[in-house]
């Protein structure tokens, strides 16, 4: 966890170092894990959203695969294959 905290130690500006170290140390601790919160939180949303669309692409390819084969999909609805012209 900390290894993929390390990263962002140097987008913080040396005036919010100056201004955190001059906090008390509960005070401090208090910033630095909302910090550390938010951060968990983004990364979740990030892994939700990537979830959501492997299983969202999935659904597509069966859809396609459905379509092509005139094969009921996970939707339970029948396509018909059309022959090209």
């Amino acid at each position: 966890m900390l290894d993929e905290l390390v990263p962002f130690t140097e987008a913080i500006s040396y005036k919010t170092r100056l201004a955190l170290a001059r906090l008390p140390e509960n005070e401090r601790n208090t910033v630095i894990d909302r910090t550390i919160e938010a951060f968990k939180k983004k990364k979740r949303k990030k892994k939700q959203r990537k979830v959501l669309n492997t299983e969202q692409e999935s659904s597509q390819k069966t859809e396609l695969i459905a379509t092509r084969t005139n094969r009921p999909c996970n939707t339970g609805r029948q396509h018909k294959h059309v022959q090209p012209s």
